[in-house]
């Protein structure tokens, strides 16, 4: 499973805000530390571009002033590969901020389009009535047959783990 930030535009209706959400997944990017300038061209970061080239730039006057060997010169351009697919999920998100989108919250999922699916089914069911809430829990959940999960998912890390009952 893996972690999803879910950015929305600002200014905009819920339904019409939710159907233009992008998810940016959090983490190392194989795609950004094997294909940097394709990454950056792809999602239009360039700024991250203009990095990787300086960044070969440097490799390059380095490699020729020091007289490195090619094993040298590739674990040299290696150590900036590896921190753009560190840093591409923060690349991702700048942007988005710049854009005029806003950090909605978090949700996991195998892929984008599960975390999406998930991410807005418990966003209908927390917004749904409280007489919607109860029609959607199994008995045991049920208001006097139990305590309501869905009243208190909001307060819990990403819905995995439920609060700790307090003891009045």
């Amino acid at each position: 499973m893996h972690i999803h930030a879910v950015f929305m535009p600002r200014g905009l209706s819920p339904l019409r805000a939710a159907d233009e959400a992008i998810l940016v997944r959090q983490g190392f990017d194989w795609k950004a530390f094997l294909l940097t300038p394709v990454w950056a061209l792809r999602h239009g970061l360039w700024l991250a571009l203009a990095l990787w080239l300086g960044w070969t730039f440097v490799v390059a006057a380095i490699v020729s002033l020091a007289h490195l060997d090619p094993a040298a010169s590739l674990a040299l351009y290696g150590l900036g590969a590896l921190a753009f697919g560190l840093e591409a999920d923060r690349f991702r998100q700048a942007r988005l901020s710049r854009s005029g989108f806003f950090l909605q919250g978090l949700t996991i999922g195998e892929s984008a389009q599960e975390a999406e699916r998930l991410y807005f089914d418990r966003s209908a069911d927390l917004s749904a009535s409280p007489a919607q809430q109860a029609a959607l829990l199994p008995a045991s959940n049920a208001p006097g047959g139990g305590k309501s999960h869905l009243t208190t998912l909001g307060a819990d890390l990403l819905g995995l783990f439920p609060p700790p009952e307090r003891k009045i």
